[in-house]
């Protein structure tokens, strides 16, 4: 399909899953952790490229609809300066792993992803659930390349802050589109009931506890790896109790697709 609509756009995933294949067998067959630390910063890459167009294009949609008068910014220098910087520091997980390099290189990263976010107008989006967690999960993200850079400057080891970037920013992204999507796609208002909403909090809980929690108590390291893990399952729960039911039934629209 890509091919046939010649969209270059997205032809980056072409690159982006065959790394991920590439690092899918280097596991199998080294069971390196570095291969599954490079496989997340691809994660992280299409987390940044494709946030970076619907972020912002959403949350202006929904700001016009509440008549706020909203604009999107082009940041193409930005945007592709993150990918860079994600690059980058994939590079460093596997050379320059806990080394001054890789505090320079998420530090980097870091601050380039926090510039993005100045024009996603994320103040505005608070009493909109399906808009804000989705600037949550980007903003893991930049948490999660903060704390990565300390990492590099032997304040923390990689094991105990990559969970902000997994547990915090990819979590909180596929719950919020996947409520999103399943709405959008079956016909429904964009709007989320009491239920989703407080899921989309407490997995935002559940990476406080998973990332924070040994930190602060590490001798309660199990009590707070079991605290997350159940909380963050319970949040993909409710979309299962939630959603399933929509996407099985006629679109309310009446239209097939």
């Amino acid at each position: 399909p890509l091919l046939r609509s010649w969209n270059k756009r997205n032809f980056i995933f072409l690159t982006l899953l065959s790394v991920l294949l590439g690092c899918d067998l280097w596991f199998l067959i080294t069971s390196n952790l570095s291969a599954l630390h490079v496989a997340l910063m691809m994660i992280l890459i299409m987390v940044s490229l494709i946030g970076g167009r619907i972020i912002p294009a959403f949350t202006v949609a929904a700001l016009r609809r509440k008549g706020i008068e909203a604009y999107q910014i082009d940041q193409l220098k930005l945007d592709m300066a993150a990918l860079a910087s994600l690059m980058a520091v994939a590079l460093c997980l596997v050379f320059a792993k806990e080394t001054p390099v890789l505090a320079l290189c998420a530090t980097l990263s870091c601050v380039i992803h926090g510039l993005r976010m100045r024009h996603y107008h994320t103040l505005k989006t608070f009493d909109d659930p399906l808009v804000w967690i989705l600037h949550a999960g980007y903003g893991w993200l930049v948490i999660g390349l903060g704390l990565l850079a300390l990492s590099g400057l032997g304040l923390f080891t990689v094991s105990t802050v990559i969970h902000a970037l997994t547990a915090g920013c990819i979590g909180s992204m596929i719950l919020g589109m996947i409520c999103r999507v399943t709405l959008g796609h079956t016909g429904r208002e964009l709007k989320v009931g009491t239920l989703t909403t407080f899921s989309f909090f407490a997995i935002q809980l559940a990476a406080l506890m998973r990332v924070f929690g040994p930190i602060l108590t590490p001798e309660y390291m199990s009590e707070w790896v079991i605290g997350s893990a159940l909380i963050w399952c319970l949040c993909f729960l409710a979309y299962l109790w939630l959603y399933t039911p929509m996407l099985f039934a006629p679109r309310p629209d009446g239209q097939v697709a």
